[in-house]
């Protein structure tokens, strides 16, 4: 009993961690393909059996955030879309209005099973076809892709993914590096897919030019690790940083979110809601929570010892 352990709040910014597409590589091109290869992650299982339970499964780009995007579009929502799209002499897709795509699930009715099946329909009408066990293109190429890792460690967590991407057809592998060869490879855009976390805070900004937009599509040593060059997308983010108001601000980013989440350009990983501390008994804390804070910095700055505790 004199340590204790506790689980404390936090509403800090999650941003997006994923598995990163490189749509730069012809296989990637096809929106269908890229949700097809996202139904075969089971991140329940992998919670579940790798993970402790520890995770939430993030879902937007500003995941944690009054930034991210839910559900079907807002009439202002709409509005803004179909401005940018205006704008750009664009006809725009109207399913951006619909209901913001979550990432796949195999909690209880659904199964893995299901969302595999789902993903098979989906590669086969983007011309795929499994023969002998293989998922081939109408030229007889079979599907093939890397994962691009800079420590092993990562290796644990692909290897579900990789099988059951098996199961489609589909052979992935990973490829360790050290760290200097893995900068040369993503300053040159020289992978399939990689593993990374696009930072958000709680107002989005210049940061967004580097991550997607066109100008730095071509860019080598840009964060646009996606290849990302949509004049629509473009819009957006100009919309964000041209804000003026918080409510823009907000309006601006949901709508951003939108239009990335529907392109289903990476894999949503997870992140924690929580800070895991484990203290002294006769420490006390603050009664009101912060909202954004790290619990090391937080504990020494702001907690106490009670009176008759420290001469212990």
């Amino acid at each position: 009993g004199e340590l204790l352990k506790s689980e404390i709040n936090n509403s800090n910014p999650a941003g997006m961690q994923g598995y990163v597409f490189n749509i730069r590589k012809k296989k990637f091109s096809d929106v269908r393909v890229r949700k097809a290869i996202s139904l075969a992650m089971d991140f329940e299982w992998m919670n579940r059996q790798l993970f402790y339970n520890q995770y939430v499964r993030s879902n937007s780009f500003f995941t944690n955030t009054e930034m991210a995007a839910l559900g079907t579009a807002t009439k202002k929502e709409v509005e803004l879309l179909t401005k940018l799209a205006q704008d750009n002499n664009l006809l725009l897709d109207k399913s951006l209005f619909g209901s913001v795509p979550t990432p796949p699930s195999t909690n209880n009715p659904k199964s893995l099973r299901e969302n595999l099946k789902q993903a098979m329909r989906l590669l086969n009408e983007a011309g795929w076809r499994v023969k002998n066990g293989k998922l081939l293109d109408s030229k007889g190429n079979p599907f093939e892709f890397e994962v691009l890792l800079d420590t092993r460690g990562w290796e644990r967590v692909v290897s579900p993914f990789k099988r059951n991407l098996k199961k489609l057809g589909i052979e992935l592998k990973t490829r360790v590096t050290d760290i200097s060869l893995y900068k040369k490879r993503i300053d040159n855009f020289e992978y399939d897919m990689l593993v990374h976390w696009y930072l958000s805070g709680v107002n989005p900004g210049n940061e967004l030019v580097y991550r997607f937009m066109s100008s730095t599509a071509t860019e080598k040593g840009s964060d646009n690790f996606i290849g990302l060059s949509d004049p629509l997308i473009d819009s957006a983010i100009e919309n964000v940083i041209s804000s003026e108001t918080r409510e823009d601000l907000k309006l601006a980013s949901k709508v951003l979110d939108r239009i990335l989440l529907f392109g289903h350009y990476v894999i949503p990983h997870w992140h924690n809601k929580v800070h895991r501390i484990a203290y002294r008994q006769g420490l006390s804390s603050p009664r009101n929570m912060p909202l954004y804070y790290h619990s090391e910095d937080w504990a020494m700055s702001s907690w106490w010892w009670q009176q008759g505790e420290l001469s212990q």
